[in-house]
């Protein structure tokens, strides 16, 4: 009875190889076209997540009780709407990134993506069971026919 639970164990690694190596290559050529710019926070930087570019001046993300908290300053010149979608969280590079959803962001403390002339705090959460530092908040725009991302992190 033994050797039979080792045949089965040494015949399932094989197979358990080759679903995560099919897997890696599917989410590998998904997200192929993507043309990717990594940038770090140093001065104030001009991010596209509305109408009219916003100047963010503070991101900081922290996990707390299974929930990833992302948290950014930002001044907007009017008065305008933030584009959630543009909002993406990444593991790795290879697996396919999570979204926040418009009733998990908070702006000024209220639950709107309204964004007032001047500074603005905007507060983001999702539900996760890994560390914070494996994960990296991605702003994504859409240029031509490419996505440009933009890492608020460090690189991977």
């Amino acid at each position: 009875m033994a050797k039979i639970w080792q045949v089965l164990l040494l015949l399932s690694i094989p197979l358990l190889i080759v679903i995560g190596y099919h897997h890696h290559q599917h989410v590998q050529q998904r997200y192929a076209d993507f043309s990717i710019t990594k940038q770090r926070i140093t001065q104030p930087t001009t991010l596209p997540i509305a109408d009219q570019p916003v100047k963010l001046h503070h991101y900081h993300q922290t996990l707390t009780h299974g929930k990833l908290w992302s948290y950014l300053e930002v001044t907007s010149p009017v008065k305008q709407q933030l584009n959630p979608h543009l909002f993406k969280l990444y593991q790795s590079k290879t697996t396919t990134p999570n979204i926040y959803f418009s009733e998990n962001i908070h702006v000024n403390a209220k639950n709107s993506r309204q964004l007032q002339p001047g500074r603005n705090r905007i507060l983001m959460y999702t539900e996760t069971a890994t560390t914070a530092a494996k994960h990296h908040l991605v702003i994504v725009t859409h240029r031509q026919n490419r996505y440009q991302q933009m890492w608020l992190r460090q690189s991977f």
